[in-house]
């Protein structure tokens, strides 16, 4: 695929992404309450609970989807061993498919007795871990799926059908848990839901590449081995992100209370979104930066791109929550949740710290190197846990942030040292116009002791702020409006056509 093909398909694929997350905050804002009043505290209570199955879940697929995206991008110009890599992906997929019903079926009086459910819900809980389990095998069965469409580069796909499902599954709610108010409703519009999902990829798929297919072949053991091979690193690596959060909370627990792990929670999750937002761009990352592993020099000129705007993203968010982020907190929660307010700048500013070489980290994983995702999201996890202990005679409010600082900073610096050592010409991505665009945030940070506590005023220099940044983005010609508005009209009305 030419480099230009790539451009066009990673950016058709942020937008997607942006659009599918400007429709999902609200969606999910709205679901919250709808289900709380049509199905009680209890219930929701009890349905609130397949997402940590679902979770559980999501440590079983061994990192093969990640593996095909990689195998795939690099044999697009070889339509029988893509079709040889999806047969093996599809085969090991089934499998995991046909283990994970089995497990929820065998242990679901176990897993219904480890949530305490009530004795009259009991039934329920049995349901919900059943059909639960039965929706992840639909999408696990989708997966390979959505691995040859990444692989191809048709990212902004995976999105418009995420975006579909969203929309069905919402409305479907919407129209039947009035009709029956129980949890066996939200069950069977999750299972039609992932099922039109599952049909929906298949469809999509087969039409676009003709030797894709379910039909299985004898067995291929070197493709199943070589599909192993690279994804047991992004399976650890999954690992260790799923269970940091948790292990954080344990530790936050057990040195400070409940009270501070209430206090960490809101403020992680608002980071999260916060985060999300801004960092929806780059789904695409690893897709692109597998197909250009075996050109350097275009993979530079992409990732120099791809790791300003990200800066240009991320900093003015940094800088601003800073400042005003605790006042955010008070108009929110109220003055009472000071503990929340406190916290909040410095998650801010470790997740910002962390995306800000996410670009990089995707490149070395798509380089094949998906052993170091695993060592480095440990090293980044132990750095935090390492401070957390060291440093547990501090209050919470500095050392809950100087953990996740020190951990997140880790991951960082050691992204930037195993790219500029493993990836050919990485020195060029790094240019003196990362260093210039950081000035504003810089001097912004440095002067937030002496702002005015007026509110109004605030939020007044946070715009004056943003203004210089954006105006220094602009002179570096990292951010420009029309070309931004030629490149979206360029990508918008334009289909690929190639067809294997």
């Amino acid at each position: 695929m030419e480099f230009n093909d790539v451009k066009r398909h990673f950016v058709r694929g942020s937008l997607a992404a942006m659009l599918r997350l400007g429709v999902s905050v609200p969606v999910y804002l709205w679901m919250t309450p709808f289900l709380l009043r049509w199905l009680g505290a209890e219930q929701y209570g009890l349905w609130s609970f397949g997402t940590v199955v679902t979770n559980f879940f999501l440590v079983s697929d061994f990192g093969l989807k990640n593996s095909l995206v990689l195998h795939v991008a690099r044999n697009t110009d070889a339509p029988k061993s893509v079709a040889k890599y999806f047969r093996a992906a599809a085969l090991v997929f089934t499998i995991l498919a046909v283990v994970v019903c089995g497990c929820a079926w065998l242990f679901r009086a176990a897993l219904v007795s480890a949530i305490k459910v009530p004795p009259a819900l009991t039934a329920e809980g049995v349901f919900v871990v059943t059909v639960v389990a039965l929706a992840f095998a639909l999408r696990f069965l989708a997966a390979p799926l959505q691995g040859v469409a990444e692989g191809f580069q048709a990212i902004d796909i995976g999105n418009h059908i995420q975006l579909l499902w969203l929309i069905g599954n919402a409305a479907a709610t919407a129209v039947f848990l009035p009709i029956c108010p129980t949890i066996y409703t939200l069950g069977w519009v999750l299972l039609v839901s992932n099922a039109g999902l599952l049909a929906a990829w298949y469809a999509w798929v087969t039409r676009r590449y003709r030797s894709v297919s379910f039909r299985f072949t004898p067995l291929e053991p070197r493709a199943i081995l070589s599909l192993l091979r690279y994804g047991v690193g992004f399976h650890a690596a999954t690992v260790v992100i799923l269970f940091r959060e948790p292990i954080l909370k344990l530790i936050i627990s057990r040195r400070f209370g409940l009270a501070d792990v209430a206090a960490f929670d809101i403020a992680l999750r608002l980071t999260t979104q916060l985060v999300s937002v801004v960092a929806s761009p780059l789904t695409g990352m690893f897709a692109a930066s597998a197909m250009l592993a075996r050109r350097p020099d275009d993979l530079v000129v992409f990732l120099r791109r791809i790791t300003l705007l990200t800066a240009a993203a991320l900093l003015p968010l940094c800088g601003v929550m800073t400042v005003v982020g605790p006042d955010l907190i008070r108009l929110w929660l109220g003055a009472g949740r000071h503990d929340v307010a406190l916290l909040l700048p410095y998650v801010v500013a470790a997740f910002c710290a962390y995306y800000l070489t996410e670009p990089i980290y995707k490149a070395i994983e798509a380089s094949g190197r998906s052993g170091y995702s695993a060592v480095v999201q440990s090293l980044s996890l132990a750095c935090c846990l390492l401070v957390l202990w060291t440093f547990q005679a501090w209050p919470p409010e500095s050392a809950i942030p100087a953990a996740l600082l020190t951990g997140f900073l880790t991951f960082s610096v050691t992204n930037v040292a195993a790219f500029l050592v493993w990836i050919p010409g990485a020195r060029k991505v790094f240019v003196r116009r990362h260093l210039l665009l950081a000035v504003p945030t810089v001097c912004w940070l440095l002067g937030a002791h002496w702002m005015p506590q007026d509110l109004y005023w605030r939020f007044a220099l946070c715009l004056l702020y943003i203004a210089c940044h954006l105006g220094i983005a602009w002179s570096l010609g990292i951010v420009n409006p029309s070309h931004i508005i030629s490149t979206v009209r360029a990508v918008l009305p334009r289909q690929s056509r190639s067809h294997i």
